[in-house]
């Protein structure tokens, strides 16, 4: 992805999702770029927001939760994940988009087992989720090394226990 802003930094800067589209559009060609790229609407909660990403351009949808992960990743938590997508599929049609879901602003990390659960359901609901940021125990930030207290939280070297997922 070329161009990626969030409704959080598109309302800061002042811009909007077609400006920052836009941009990466002159400077890519500026710079002669002849690869495809994409844009990622980052972090959005409502459908206003889908719709002004994807009249733009955007090509990649990342879906924010934050605000239904308060009791775990339970039915309400997919039931949004469903609607944001269904929406973003009638606006783009099956194959112009990809999306991600963020459960990474939540408080409490997110653990394997809720993971696999959404997973699941998703899938039952035939919702092509194509990343999924979780949240790490620990301290993670951005461009930034990933922060692990030992002490205070286990490794997970396994992952096999994704590995369906993951074809």
């Amino acid at each position: 992805k070329l161009a990626q802003q969030s409704v959080r930094e598109i309302e800061r800067t002042k811009r909007s999702f077609q400006e920052v589209l836009d941009s990466a559009t002159v400077a890519s060609y500026l710079a002669g770029l002849k690869l495809p790229w994409g844009a990622d609407a980052d972090h959005l909660k409502k459908e206003s927001e889908i719709e002004e990403a994807a009249r733009a351009g955007f090509t990649h949808f990342t879906y924010d939760v934050t605000n239904e992960l308060g009791n775990g990743l339970k039915r309400q938590i997919a039931d949004r994940i469903h609607s944001l997508y269904r929406f973003t599929l009638e606006l783009k049609g099956r194959d112009s988009f990809t999306c991600e879901v963020s459960l990474d602003e939540a408080d409490e990390a997110t653990t394997p087992e809720d993971l696999i659960n959404l997973l699941d359901e998703l899938r039952r609901r035939k919702i092509g989720v194509d990343e999924i940021a979780p949240r790490f125990p620990g301290n993670f930030e951005k461009a930034i090394d990933y922060y692990w207290k030992i002490d205070d939280y286990r490794k997970v070297h396994d992952t096999g226990i994704f590995e369906h997922y993951l074809s």
